[in-house]
C-alpha cells in the first residue's frame, strides 16, 4: 500500500514530503483496523468465557458432576469458544485430569484474559476450594477489574472528545486561512514582486494536520 500511493503521488506530481507523510499515514490505517478487529473478538471471547464460567459454576452448585455439567453447556452457544468448550468436556469424559484439562483450554484459548481466570481457578481449587468456588471467586475479580476499567474509560472519553474538537477546529481554521487569506496574499501590484509562497504555507499547514492528527 505504501509503494503504491508513493509511486502515484510522484506521478501525480505531489511534493517529496507531503508524499511520505501520506503514504505512510494511509498505509498503516489497515493494521489499526485489524488491531481493532482482533481486539473487538477477543473481548467478545471474554465474555463469553465469563458466561461460561459463570454457568459452570451454577450447575456444579446444584449438585452435578463437573463431566454431566460440561456436557450440558457444551449444547448452549458461547461463540468462538464453542469448540474448545466441546474439546474440554470429551477430554473430562476420557479420564483427564480437571487440571491438565483446563490448562489445555487455557492454552488453545490463546488469550491472556481467560488464561489468567483459569490460573486464578487452579490455584483456588488445588489449595482445598471446590471448582464451583473457584470459578465464582475467579468470575467475580474479573468482573470487578472490568468494571474499573469502564470507569476509566469513561473517565478518559471527556479528555478524547476534547482532542477531537481542538483537531476539528485546527482543521477548520487552516481551511480558511487556504480559501480566503491565501488568495488575498498572493495578489501583488505591477512591477511587484509576490513576497509570499502559498504552496509552502499549504504544505506546512498539511503537516502541521498530520502531526496534531
Amino acid at each position: 500500500v505504501f509503494l503504491s500511493l508513493f509511486i502515484i503521488q510522484i506521478l501525480l506530481g505531489f511534493s517529496i514530503e507531503n508524499t511520505l507523510i501520506t503514504s505512510l499515514v494511509i498505509s498503516v490505517i489497515p493494521y489499526f483496523i485489524y488491531q481493532a478487529v482482533v481486539a473487538k473478538m477477543e473481548e467478545e471471547k471474554e465474555e463469553n468465557f465469563i458466561r461460561f464460567a459463570t454457568d459452570l459454576a451454577d450447575l456444579l452448585r446444584t449438585g452435578l458432576t463437573l463431566p454431566i455439567a460440561l456436557n450440558h453447556l457444551e449444547k448452549s452457544d458461547y461463540g468462538s469458544l464453542n469448540p474448545l468448550i466441546r474439546t474440554l468436556s470429551a477430554r473430562i469424559d476420557w479420564g483427564i485430569g480437571t487440571i491438565e484439562a483446563f490448562n489445555r483450554f487455557a492454552e488453545e484459548s490463546n488469550n491472556k484474559t481467560i488464561s489468567l481466570i483459569i490460573k486464578n481457578i487452579i490455584n483456588i481449587y488445588t489449595s482445598g476450594g471446590s471448582l464451583a468456588e473457584s470459578l465464582e471467586a475467579s468470575v467475580k475479580a474479573i468482573k470487578d477489574i472490568r468494571k474499573l476499567k469502564k470507569q476509566r474509560e469513561s473517565m478518559l472519553y471527556e479528555n478524547v472528545l476534547h482532542s477531537y474538537i481542538v483537531f476539528l477546529f485546527f482543521l477548520a481554521t487552516s481551511v480558511v486561512l487556504i480559501v480566503f487569506l491565501l488568495p488575498f496574499l498572493d495578489l501583488s501590484l505591477p512591477g511587484e514582486t509576490k513576497k509570499v509562497d502559498s504552496n509552502e504555507i499549504i504544505n506546512n499547514l498539511y503537516i502541521m494536520s498530520v502531526i496534531q492528527a
